[in-house]
């Protein structure tokens, strides 16, 4: 196996596992009827989780920090009627704001 196929093979294999490892989230708002979320891997032994929040149920929602390590973390939460803890919309691709604009 010369260095090209070397460098092709292992390609495909990060791609593998990139796919294997990733998580897609999503958020609908659906004006006067509420939001949903969804979350699903690209896995074929998963399947896609999703939850509707009316907006009935909605009390806040709020952009909150939190601190992983020496890094700030911005989430997005939702309070829901009846429940004890905050909804937080993107659990695993949390995203980066940059604090410098």
């Amino acid at each position: 196996m010369d260095t090209y196929q070397a460098w092709i093979h292992w390609y495909v294999w990060f791609i593998a596992l990139d796919k294997l490892t990733s998580t897609e989230e999503s958020l609908l708002v659906l004006r006067g009827l509420g939001i949903q979320t969804t979350s699903s891997s690209n896995t074929y032994l998963s399947t896609a989780a999703t939850r509707f929040i009316p907006t009935t149920s909605i009390q806040d929602i709020f952009i909150h920090e939190a601190f992983k390590g020496f890094e700030v973390r911005f989430y997005l939460a939702i309070v829901v009627e009846g429940e004890e803890e905050a909804v937080v919309v993107f659990p695993v691709s949390t995203p980066y704001l940059d604090s410098r604009s």
